[in-house]
């Protein structure tokens, strides 16, 4: 069986890089966020200045999607991506870069419909999952996995809402077992 090396990056509680975990693979979450310090394999950095110890067959990446959203209750509804408020996409550039480390490896960027107007069309998307990088798409229909529905305790839910759907974590564990032998 083969063994995946996978980097999570802005992994928050782990959502997107869960099913490899589960599966025995190799496993480094990166967040800036003290809040993530409990969360299995994680190491709280900074992405933007992050130095990515060893080789990677799979980079998965869930930067902040606040400013980028049309959602109403992004930023308190103060704001929304076509409002006058500057975008920061220094993180989302950082986990670009990244990947580009690693030419060979499954690239997947999770965001919203809002950063295609930055991003660019996605590969493809499912539900409100926009995403992003090197791999063949489409991946399966998102169906959430109740094991992961109550993750997480943030009293506005915003950590549970956040997190990668444990069926779109078995879809890029999936594809990056498919583009394994071709490398």
């Amino acid at each position: 069986m083969t063994e995946l090396r996978v980097l999570d990056l802005c992994s928050g509680l782990g959502g997107a890089s869960q099913a490899f975990v589960d599966a025995g693979d190799t496993v480094l979450r990166v967040d800036n966020s003290e809040r993530c310090a409990d969360v299995p394999h994680t190491q709280i950095a900074d992405v933007r200045f992050f130095d990515p110890p060893g080789e990677w067959d799979v980079v998965l990446a869930g930067p902040p999607c606040e400013q980028l959203s049309d959602a109403p209750e992004a930023y308190n509804g103060s704001w929304k991506a076509n409002g006058s408020a500057p975008v920061d996409l220094s993180v989302h550039r950082a986990c670009f870069a990244i990947a580009e480390l690693y030419p060979r490896a499954t690239f997947i960027l999770e965001n919203v419909r809002g950063a295609q107007r930055w991003l660019g069309p996605p590969v493809c998307h499912r539900g409100s999952r926009y995403l992003w990088g090197r791999f063949h798409g489409p991946l399966p229909v998102i169906v959430t996995h109740p094991k992961y529905l109550s993750w997480g305790n943030d009293p506005d839910g915003y950590w549970v809402r956040s997190r990668w759907p444990y069926s779109l974590s078995l879809a890029a564990r999936a594809e990056a077992l498919r583009e394994q032998p071709s490398r």
